[in-house]
């Protein structure tokens, strides 16, 4: 099954996922308690259409513990036929190596892959899968810039040839993150190919794209009505889409139950002669689909930009006021000269302060573009590493003229190893004028109350991407709870992992959708604080 695709009408690995956060199927996710009749259904309904379109498919398990992880994987080995191998879900270390280690135990090692690893994989954790002698692995990198994301790929290969573990099953997953993403990816695959081992598979989840197309939202506004099962349509629509490249080895499409109509659509085009295929819309409509060939497909997002004049303030001495508003165009657009023009401002002599006022003017038009569908997550990430090399040339002097008494203790949860939220936060706050002192990732209850305490901060935030791990924000404010510090400092927690009515349950005071948001709600708690 784990093969590379050797033309356009041999399908790429299709691998619907279970379990998953919020999925319906699930009654208790800490127990491992699922609806089994309609589990059962909807499997064996899979199985018999992957027979039926002769295709290529397994499943990938997603779980948030041991032993929830035991019992889906004993029930679902049950169902599926023998020769399937499963992909476990989850990316934190320590449940990755109990789950590898039972599975041996048990005798299923040789059915199951770990989803996902990446470069930041240690020597335990490399040991504890050269004795459980695991199928293989998904290796999942993301970084905006498409050669570094295949060099940090390349990382992990090295890793794991040094233990003898590339000869397994691997899955390269060029992780996207929203439509622009996608496209890159879908014009880089056939030369990631070409620079790895052709027993490597290289697909993606281009349903990610999906999950983060704010434009949505905005479409559908009184349209309701057609906009009920949207972000399904699109899933399928998208994952299809991705089968049609002839370079792509395997594909996540999401949740198990598109998969009746994701088998049936990818089957139906893969079948059907398309090499002279061209879908053009006009200019003036959202989405631009252009398939000059399979190897160079290009989704290109035709933005509906409203006109917008750059607010900025008054120029300070010595500096012409076009350089200013210079300054906040180039940011917006994400052009690399920003720098060069935070240097030519200070060597006229500009404040850093207004500097500062200014960067986080222009961080608030990408705000209101990045809410409006405008701009992408992956244009967001680059917003925030610009933000972050122009503190760096300003930063001198900006600690030394710039002062904030408000001081935020910022870290991702214990547990958890995702850094890209918590950057953005840091450069959204940094330049708002607020000391962040950025504890990293993988932060105990322990360190986070050790943090606040020493720096007397008055904010606390908290990012969990992972919902096995942000169960430990609780022990977070029951710590600080005990050490007398809960009622001096707000805490603002945010992360795919947490959500409204989590913050609410476990006591903190406010929960932030994005980096932007959070801003927002940040400033509103210091004002009722004070």
């Amino acid at each position: 099954m784990f093969s590379r695709r050797r033309e356009f009408t041999d399908p790429p690995i299709l691998i619907g996922t279970l379990f998953y956060l919020n999925d319906p199927l699930v009654l208790n996710a800490e127990s491992g308690e699922v609806k089994k009749e309609e589990v059962e259904e909807l499997v064996n309904l899979y199985v018999d259409l992957c027979r039926e379109y002769n295709l290529k498919c397994t499943l990938d398990i997603h779980a948030v513990n041991i032993s929830a992880f035991q019992r889906y994987i004993e029930y679902i080995l049950n169902l599926i036929p023998k020769d399937w191998v499963i992909l476990l879900d989850n990316t934190d270390k320590y449940l990755k190596m109990s789950i590898a280690k039972w599975c041996f135990e048990i005798g299923v090692n040789d059915r199951v892959i770990i989803n996902s690893i990446n470069s930041r994989i240690d020597n335990d954790e490399l040991e504890t899968y050269v004795d459980s002698k695991v199928a293989g692995f998904v290796i999942s990198e993301y970084h905006p810039n498409i050669e570094t994301r295949f060099q940090l790929i390349n990382d992990v290969l090295c890793k794991l040839s040094k233990y003898s573990l590339d000869n397994k099953i691997i899955l390269v997953d060029l992780a996207t993150m929203d439509i622009k993403d996608l496209s890159m990816v879908m014009k880089s695959v056939k030369h990631f190919k070409e620079r790895i081992s052709k027993h490597y598979l290289i697909g993606c989840a281009p349903i990610n794209a999906v999950y983060t197309w704010r434009r949505i939202e905005h479409t559908k506004t009184g349209r309701e009505k057609y906009f009920k099962n949207i972000r399904q349509y699109l899933r399928c629509f998208i994952t299809a889409l991705c089968a049609t490249n002839p370079d792509m080895d395997f594909i996540f499409f999401g949740p198990l139950k598109d998969a009746p109509y994701v088998l049936t659509l990818v089957t139906y085009i893969l079948s059907t002669d398309f090499s002279f295929a061209r879908i053009k819309l006009s200019d003036n409509d959202l989405v631009s689909i252009d398939l000059e060939d399979y190897g160079e497909l290009l989704i290109k997002l035709r933005r509906h930009e409203k006109s917008r004049m750059v607010k900025t303030l008054k120029s300070g001495e010595g500096v012409e006021k076009n350089l200013l508003d210079v300054f906040v165009h180039s940011l917006v657009n994400l052009d690399e000269s920003v720098i060069n023009t935070v240097q030519d401002m200070l060597s006229k002599g500009l404040e850093p302060s207004v500097i500062i006022e200014y960067l986080k003017r222009g961080m608030d038009i990408i705000g209101e573009k990045y809410e409006n569908g405008e701009y992408f997550l992956s244009e967001l990430i680059q917003a925030g590493e610009l933000c972050e090399k122009i503190l760096q040339v300003i930063e001198p002097l900006f600690k030394s003229k710039v002062r904030s008494s408000v001081k935020v203790v910022l870290g991702t949860i214990e547990g958890d190893i995702h850094s890209i939220g918590k950057n953005l936060v840091k450069m959204i706050f940094t330049s708002h004028g607020f000391k962040v002192i950025d504890l990293g990732v993988d932060v105990s209850p322990e360190k986070f109350v050790k943090a606040v305490k020493e720096a007397n901060a008055e904010v606390l935030a908290i990012s969990a991407l992972l919902t096995t791990s942000a169960l430990r924000i609780k022990d977070v404010v029951k710590l600080l709870e005990k050490e007398g510090l809960r009622n001096r400092v707000r805490i603002i927690i945010g992360g795919a992992g947490v959500n409204e009515n989590f913050a609410k349950d476990i006591g903190v005071d406010a929960y932030a959708k994005d980096p932007f948001e959070a801003i927002d709600k940040v400033k509103k708690l210091l004002e009722d604080l004070r």
